[in-house]
């Protein structure tokens, strides 16, 4: 009764053993990359990756004919420029007008 327990325990965990290595095998190869898209079309083209440390990357990437440039870390994604020259214009004057609006109101600590 043990001999055809054990013959059982062992024939499942074969079975188990195998196909996890063909699961294994399939991720490792490329043939299975865990997307379903429904469209043939490529419309986001990541252009360039670079790395900045071992956490950090930026990402050149296009979508729509636009531009964007993209950091990414273990905390998240964050846009950092679009192809649109104004448009980064435009945010970098609103980034320095919020400082000095803030050097502007802040409490005079010299009393």
């Amino acid at each position: 009764m043990t001999a055809d327990f054990m013959l059982t325990a062992g024939g499942l965990l074969f079975i188990i053993a195998l196909i996890y290595g063909l699961g294994w095998l399939l991720k490792k190869s490329g043939l299975v990359t865990g997307q379903l898209s429904k469209s043939k079309t490529n419309d986001i083209i990541i252009l360039e990756t670079r790395m900045i440390d071992a956490r950090n990357r930026l990402h050149a990437v296009s979508w729509r004919d636009q531009e964007f440039l993209i950091s990414s870390n273990p905390a998240g994604c964050q846009l950092i420029a679009t192809g649109d020259p104004t448009k980064n214009a435009k945010e970098q004057s609103e980034a320095i007008d919020f400082q000095k609006e803030l050097k502007d109101t802040a409490p005079d600590e010299t009393k």
